[in-house]
């Protein structure tokens, strides 16, 4: 992608991250600093933000089914799930960040799967961006 293309978006990506932020403060998806990073052509943020988008793989797909049915099938193990930090360890040794499991925990409840897994997630043992990935869309 050419530069100024690539300024483009992340100016345009700025702009409706801000539109988000006046409607709701909480769902800002990126801090004060990347906003303005990209608000303002910062090539560096645009490339750290832009390089994020469609990264998700069948098999980071695979490697979070896995993780969360284990607590989906098993009502103990669910009880005794605290919060993301309890699995985030697992996911990244098998090459799932904390950027694509956030995207795929908000796919998993716009899909209504895994509800009483992500139900579990939203807790203070889970980081703020995870704890708004996996809220049900009409709690927002």
């Amino acid at each position: 992608m050419d530069r100024d293309t690539k300024l483009f978006l992340g100016k345009l990506l700025g702009e409706i991250y801000q539109l988000q932020h006046r409607q709701d403060p909480k769902r800002l998806p990126v801090t004060e600093e990347q906003l303005y990073g990209l608000l303002h052509g910062f090539e560096w943020v645009v490339d750290e933000h832009l390089d994020g988008f469609g990264d998700v793989t069948t098999a980071d797909n695979k490697v979070m089914v896995e993780v969360l049915n284990r607590y989906f099938t098993n009502p103990e193990a669910l009880k005794k799930l605290k919060g993301f930090y309890d699995i985030e360890a697992e996911l990244e040794a098998k090459g799932v960040d904390r950027f694509k499991a956030i995207s795929l925990l908000r796919y998993f409840r716009i899909g209504n799967r895994f509800t009483e897994v992500l139900d579990a997630l939203d807790t203070s043992d889970s980081p703020m961006e995870v704890r708004g990935a996996v809220r049900d869309e009409t709690e927002r």
